[in-house]
């Protein structure tokens, strides 16, 4: 293989560099969507706790819902 001349070389050395900011630059987003996701699981683990808490109220007001919709889960007397 022969000597590459000046010009190649400092080429392939900013492609380098390059393609090392691209990396870190991605490598951040990555962090960032992450976070961006641990908070989104963490909303629905409050939204189904908060469902939870409202539907266990519901079924002591004699309510259940059901996949046609609210039902009774016994009448009162």
């Amino acid at each position: 293989m022969g000597q590459w001349p000046d010009e190649r070389i400092e080429a392939y050395k900013r492609y380098v560099e390059k393609d090392k900011e691209d990396i870190e630059k991605l490598e951040r987003e990555y962090v960032r969507l992450q976070s961006a996701i641990r908070g989104t699981i963490e909303r629905i683990g409050r939204i189904e706790s908060s469902k939870g808490n409202y539907e266990g109220e519901l079924y002591l007001q004699g309510w259940e819902l059901k996949d046609n919709g609210w039902v009774r889960v016994y009448e009162s007397q």
